[in-house]
């Protein structure tokens, strides 16, 4: 699966794991994707090589809270803002079905965003998971503080039964 796909399915660990109507996961290195999912057994190895170290062992950096599973209560409008302040990467949403075009400039790429197969509207509500350092400014409504990443990806494995065979059908890359 390409590093875009592994990051709708870790979202989809944060929702698994949270409640939460979306997961969010950035593709980028200081606290997001990292690496794919490759076919074959997932082990301990394989969970701590799709995420950043610190993601994994739950290692502190410089702020602390920086990798923490957070909850945020978002409108559609604050969604489309934070895809917007992540231009140069692509964003997985897990929990929506999403169009994708990485080929097109950056204010045209996400082609389709819906939730529960409506379009997402300016003042539609959801609470999203993701860590703290990509809610950028939103106001956070509950830490996860002794969440680590491993152990919870463990558990949602275990909630579908170990296996993880394919790209989610929620993600659509377009061109």
């Amino acid at each position: 699966m390409s590093v875009e796909e592994t990051a709708v399915i870790v979202g989809e660990a944060y929702i698994n794991e949270t409640g939460a109507d979306i997961g969010i996961v950035p593709c980028q290195g200081n606290f997001g994707m990292k690496n794919r999912l490759f076919e074959g057994a997932i082990t301990d190895n394989t969970i701590d090589t799709i995420c950043t170290t610190r993601m994994a062992t739950g290692v502190a950096t410089e702020d602390e809270g920086f990798t923490k599973i957070v909850l945020v209560d978002l409108t559609g409008e604050q969604l489309l803002e934070l895809l917007d302040a992540y231009s140069n990467v692509y964003v997985a949403t897990a929990g929506l079905d999403v169009e994708y075009a990485p080929d097109r400039e950056a204010e045209d790429r996400y082609v389709s965003l819906k939730y529960k197969g409506k379009e997402i509207m300016p003042d539609d509500t959801f609470t999203a998971a993701m860590v703290r350092g990509a809610a950028k400014n939103l106001p956070v409504k509950n830490v996860y503080e002794d969440l680590v990443f491993s152990d919870m990806f463990i558990r949602y494995l275990d909630s579908i039964g170990g296996t993880i065979s394919e790209a989610p059908d929620s993600f659509h890359i377009v061109k």
